[in-house]
């Protein structure tokens, strides 16, 4: 259902993309969340809505399972993943009823964007699935979409539903509760336009022409600075990781990194060369590593897992060995 939502609003051309999206990101996370409560509580009959010692009946005869709300209630959802799927229910129970005005695409798109950040940390974190084989994100390419932070839109000749729901997430974005834990209430995205007589050596793509092919082949690179693609230092790691783990230690993070052989994987990590001549050979005892969101998130999870074991352990007196050093 998520993936259905993503490739309608991806499409080229479609009428009422927003309003579609969220009808079906919505489903989705209901899909998701009793999933949840059924794996938590090994029956079925945990999302059914009770009827004294029977269960409420839907118009068709079949039982009354709870409503999206209800299991956001029940599986006790991180407090920014509630409030942004709350602004996506708000808006699809009135959305047959909007006008497809600039807001709509601004705040759809800035909520979906973080919305499927959520959805897809959480599918992970409780059933171990991984949706990188998927383009699991919507585009902000487009030549009509006004993307502006929501401050900017006027309010005022917005649909009153949709001013009241920006004035919410503003709200929240002042107090500071916008991001929790991984999780996000919207996103924001800048997008520059660059004309081609202004492309040089330090864009992302190069291409040009293979002389040895037979068949005129084109070579097409992408190159992308260390910062930009592991934008976090060691300390700006165990910083991020800390905030969401409290137990979290130094020792724990270096742990972490020994064990799934973090360092030189290129979907978790980068080295940090001083110089071309230090990057021909290669990485030694002292060459400085960045990191990606990826690594954190994942580190987040694992290290969730092993400080709870170790203070259960702790309760019944078992002492542990302290973990090692910085690496």
């Amino acid at each position: 259902m998520a993936l259905s939502a993503i490739e309608i609003y991806n499409k080229p051309a479609f009428a009422c993309r927003e309003a579609v999206f969220t009808v079906l990101i919505c489903s989705a996370w209901e899909a998701l969340l009793k999933a949840r409560i059924v794996r938590l509580s090994g029956k079925l009959q945990s999302i059914y809505v009770p009827d004294g010692r029977r269960y409420r009946r839907n118009r068709n005869g079949e039982p009354l399972t709870y409503d999206l709300r209800k299991c956001m209630e029940l599986t006790g959802l991180p407090i920014v993943a509630g409030e942004n799927i709350d602004k996506l229910i708000r808006i699809r129970d009135q959305v047959v009823h909007l006008a497809p005005d600039g807001a709509l695409a601004s705040i759809v798109f800035s909520l979906g964007a973080a919305n499927l950040r959520n959805y897809h940390k959480l599918i992970s974190d409780w059933f171990g699935v991984s949706l990188n084989e998927y383009s699991f994100f919507i585009l902000p390419l487009g030549f009509a979409y006004p993307f502006k932070r929501l401050r900017l839109i006027n309010v005022e000749k917005t649909n009153p539903g949709l001013s009241e729901i920006i004035r919410d997430i503003t709200v929240m974005q002042n107090s500071g509760i916008d991001a929790q834990d991984g999780y996000n209430l919207v996103c924001e995205i800048e997008t520059t336009l660059i004309s081609a007589k202004k492309v040089s050596d330090t864009t992302d793509i190069t291409a040009k022409i293979d002389n040895q092919a037979t068949s005129g082949a084109v070579i097409v690179t992408r190159s992308l600075n260390v910062t930009d693609r592991y934008p976090f230092t060691y300390a700006e790691v165990i910083q991020k990781i800390q905030e969401s783990v409290a137990q979290a230690k130094q020792g724990h993070v270096n742990d972490f990194i020994k064990k799934n052989s973090v360092k030189g994987n290129q979907k978790y990590c980068g080295y940090s060369y001083r110089s071309k001549r230090d990057e021909a050979r290669g990485p030694r005892p002292g060459t400085a590593c960045c990191y990606n969101r990826d690594l954190i998130d994942y580190a987040i999870v694992e290290i969730k897992k092993l400080t709870g074991v170790q203070q259960t352990l702790a309760a019944t007196g078992v002492i542990l060995p302290s973990a090692p050093g910085q690496p």
